[in-house]
């Protein structure tokens, strides 16, 4: 006899396996290798996107309620050699061609433009490059943070074993911690200016901003991405995630607040540098885990009441190696990511 627990358990089976939804897809075409999602500062329905390496210096304006794009806007003055990631902050785009998968690149780029009010037209906007460069050598990295109202403070590095976190210093890169997540792909600061979100092949990790690059991060399960690309905050409450390939789909993933968080391991601080707060690209005008709670012991003398309980928990174990192995042969029919 299985009570209580496996019962729910098999009432909610379905539901968790089941395939995600996505909550809208990349109807255009001609955005097939999108590598970075920022949130409109005029429309918070409308979300900016770029191709990757070797697109055109653009960037494309998508309704999320259709998943149509409503504006493809050029980028004067710029060259798009491997655009990794794209912020907005004030009414201000930031471009960042910081890709570099042979670490070969001298120095990278961070393009700044005004952001084209949706429905507004005029000329092409003319974009302002900083070229930035590592004090340790040239890095690949994807992922660029800027806090809401303000310019771009962070670089975080693309790495397999683990992420390092670079502060925009002036002309300089510097390295200022070391991150448990890695192969990280994009990044997003909340509008609130609360939490720090990156997205990797291997989760959505979430800091404390008050604490970044320090503490620990709140571990979400990537949903079924052909490969994870691009981030960007909805409201201060979920993210929006997405992956390359021709009209591919965006997945809303709720951030509850780190009541229960999976331990990520603590940063390594460079010893000569610390996180500078002053920021460097010139803008245009314009938690641990928490314990569950210990099981209910069984009345003494009933034994078939224990038994049955023990049962209902054979069952909760059985469906979660069930969901796991769920979930690993969505991801591997899907690719990496």
């Amino acid at each position: 006899m299985v009570t209580g627990a496996g019962f729910v358990l098999a009432a909610l089976l379905p539901a968790l396996l089941a395939p995600a939804q996505p909550a809208f897809t990349l109807r255009d075409a001609a955005i097939g290798e999108s590598s970075g999602f920022a949130t409109s500062s005029y429309n918070a329905s409308f979300i900016l996107t770029h191709n990757d390496s070797g697109g055109r210096p653009e960037y494309f304006v998508v309704d999320t309620r259709t998943g149509k794009t409503v504006a493809r806007v050029p980028v004067g003055g710029a060259k798009n050699v491997d655009w990794e990631d794209i912020a907005v902050s004030g009414h201000t785009v930031y471009l960042a061609d910081i890709g570099d998968n042979r670490a070969a690149r001298a120095n990278v780029t961070i393009y700044s433009v005004a952001e084209t009010r949706p429905g507004s037209h005029g000329p092409t906007p003319k974009a302002i490059a900083t070229t930035l460069t590592y004090d340790d050598g040239p890095r690949d990295a994807e992922a660029l943070l800027a806090p809401p109202g303000g310019a771009p403070r962070f670089v975080v590095t693309k790495q397999l074993l683990g992420a390092r976190v670079y502060t925009i210093d002036g002309a300089h890169l510097r390295h200022t911690a070391d991150l448990g997540a890695g192969l990280v792909t994009g990044g997003s600061w909340s509008p609130d200016g609360r939490r720090i979100a990156l997205l990797s092949y291997e989760g959505i990790f979430v800091y404390d901003a008050a604490a970044w690059p320090k503490g620990r991060a709140q571990v979400l399960p990537l949903p079924p991405l052909r490969q994870a690309e691009s981030i960007t905050w909805a409201g201060n409450d979920a993210v929006l995630v997405g992956g390359e390939g021709v009209h591919a789909p965006v997945y809303r993933v709720a951030v509850p607040l780190p009541a229960a968080t999976t331990p990520v391991p603590s940063p390594t601080m460079s010893a000569s540098v610390t996180a500078s707060p002053a920021a460097s690209v010139a803008p245009t005008p314009g938690g641990a885990v928490e314990p569950s709670p210990p099981p209910s012991e069984a009345p003494k003398g009933k034994a078939g009441l224990a038994k049955s309980t023990s049962l209902g928990a054979i069952a909760v174990v059985a469906g979660l190696v069930l969901i796991a192995v769920a979930r690993i042969r969505r991801r591997k029919r899907g690719g990496l990511g």
